[in-house]
């Protein structure tokens, strides 16, 4: 997913593709809700498109909810703005790293288990070339 997501650019032309292609996400609390503040949801499959504010869509926890998603964007290798969410309207830079945004904490939780990976199995290596004396 995130390899996908680094081809992505945010389009410069498309605001809305009309995906009929939406992630199911069951929030389960006030800090899950609040992390898709300004994404694009529908309360039903066929429900109103409408824009997360975690103030006043409290009621969603405990719920299914459909979001947008740059995954599911038809925009082949761009983004619309519906599937990115409100902060696409903020500044036309990002456009150039969807997914420098939307998974920095992906990536630094990745390459935090990669490199304690890579150290395990360095010192695996190291403590198999040594003898064992009894």
């Amino acid at each position: 997913m995130l390899l996908l997501a680094r081809t992505l650019k945010l389009s410069r032309t498309v605001s809305d593709c009309n995906t009929k292609h939406y992630l199911e996400i069951n929030i389960t609390s006030k800090k899950m809700l609040s992390k898709y503040l300004g994404r694009y949801y529908r309360e039903s499959p066929d429900g109103e498109l409408k824009m997360l504010n975690p103030s006043t869509d409290e009621h969603l926890i405990g719920k299914t909810v459909y979001f947008r998603s740059p995954i599911t964007c038809t925009c082949g290798d761009e983004v619309c703005h519906k599937c990115f969410g409100f902060t696409s309207t903020l500044n036309f830079d990002i456009s150039d790293g969807v997914a420098a945004y939307e998974s920095e904490e992906v990536t630094e939780h990745t390459l935090v288990t990669l490199n304690l990976l890579n150290c395990w199995d360095i010192s695996l290596r190291q403590s198999a070339t040594k003898p064992i004396f009894i």
